[in-house]
């Protein structure tokens, strides 16, 4: 009859249409273990990540992101304990080269190892950079005790010729570790941010002197001393090595923030108002970083004019300067200022925390396999290739 008929024509266009959704669905992932090969040498992580949670592991094994990486930090290791176990040889106190912090609490006081602690020793017949690369890759794999455990050895060992600024980026490296790890280690720190601060060679390059003054002004956020972070942010001398921790509207929005944070609700509604109302400022539900080219972004001067006119709550200058730069700070209605501001804070400082503290978070797929390639046989030997050292 007509209705066998139409379900039987139904039941074939829905085979057909079956057969042509897998044939589509065996044709994206052909395509996505294509991009799986192309992605996998380049450091396009989350894309890459993203590519193998599509595949599944429908495409096998090889096509799994942890299976390598389990795979690559299984060599990693197995590299970096005997290079360990090599520079504890002439450490005198081996307590100082421990998985664990030197300091439990996160007040208490604490003074880094000192390079006189090291005894005298042959020769170690691999360069610091290398050295300093293979701690890196533990501290780029997540594995923030091995990592300063190596950095902590590299650092006493007398085995190492290292230079001024060597010493300093292991020491910033260290602090590093410390603020990655949780719960944060803010005495450890700040103990090497500090050491690392007063040496001479630190002055002189840029970026040195940059990480020092972020690691210094994340340590004091940490504390909840955000004027005192803000002070320790403005003091680089040059921004270009502070780029990758907060951006120049990260500062300038900083700026504003705390400043806001001094005045009483009663002056900060009618300052919000008056705002608004110029349409100075835009009004958003999330902060968020205003997209608009015809506002320029803020300058340090920007930030010590902005501080300036804040805490001696020159509302004039303040107004002047608004009506100058445009948006430096993403305002919500005047009876939500203390959640905003506080959200805000936050956000900022766990933004600037993963920038500095924790660069396994975006860990280049290309980094990792060179160094566990012919980097790590060549280590022991002097023939792999050095790495940059200076950054830290």
């Amino acid at each position: 009859d007509g209705g066998g008929r139409r379900r039987e024509v139904e039941g074939k266009e829905a085979e057909e249409e079956g057969v042509m959704r897998q044939r589509v669905r065996d044709l994206q992932l052909k395509a996505l273990g294509i991009a799986y090969d192309e992605l996998r040498m380049t450091g396009h992580v989350d894309l890459f990540r993203h590519v193998t949670q599509l595949i599944g592991g429908r495409l096998g094994e090889r096509y799994s992101y942890s299976s390598q990486v389990e795979h690559q930090m299984a060599h990693l290791k197995s590299v970096a304990l005997p290079l360990l176990q090599t520079l504890r040889k002439g450490v005198k106190d081996t307590s100082a080269v421990s998985l664990c912090s030197p300091s439990s609490s996160n007040t208490a006081p604490y003074s880094p190892p000192s390079l006189s602690d090291a005894n005298p020793g042959s020769p170690l017949n691999i360069p610091p950079e290398k050295a300093i690369i293979v701690a890196d890759a533990l501290f780029a794999s997540g594995d923030l005790q091995s990592a300063r455990e190596l950095y902590l050895g590299l650092l006493l060992s007398p085995l190492l010729k290292l230079s001024e600024s060597m010493v300093a980026a292991i020491r910033i490296r260290i602090a590093k570790t410390a603020l990655a790890a949780s719960p944060k280690d803010i005495a450890l720190a700040e103990a090497h941010l500090q050491a690392s601060s007063i040496i001479g060679g630190v002055k002189s390059d840029p970026n040195l002197s940059a990480q020092c003054a972020a690691g210094k002004g994340l340590c004091l956020m940490a504390r909840g001393d955000a004027v005192g972070a803000l002070k320790s942010f403005l003091s680089a001398s040059d921004l270009k090595g502070f780029q990758d921790t907060l951006t120049l509207k990260d500062l300038g929005t900083l700026c504003a923030l705390l400043g806001l944070a001094t005045l009483p609700v009663s002056e900060i509604e009618p300052f919000f108002r008056y705002l608004l109302s110029a349409r100075i400022v835009e009004r958003r539900t999330m902060p968020c970083t205003p997209s608009s080219s015809a506002f320029p972004s803020p300058t340090f001067s920007d930030a010590f004019a902005l501080l300036s006119a804040f805490t001696t709550r020159n509302f004039p200058a303040l107004f002047s300067h608004l009506r100058r730069r445009g948006p430096v700070l993403f305002l919500l209605d005047p009876d939500h200022v203390g959640p905003f501001r506080r959200r805000l804070l936050a956000q900022i400082y766990r933004k600037a925390m993963v920038s500095y503290a924790m660069p396994y978070c975006s860990i280049r797929i290309s980094t990792m396999e060179g160094i566990f390639g012919s980097f790590v046989d060549g280590v022991f030997t002097g023939k792999a290739g050095g790495g940059g050292m200076e950054k830290a």
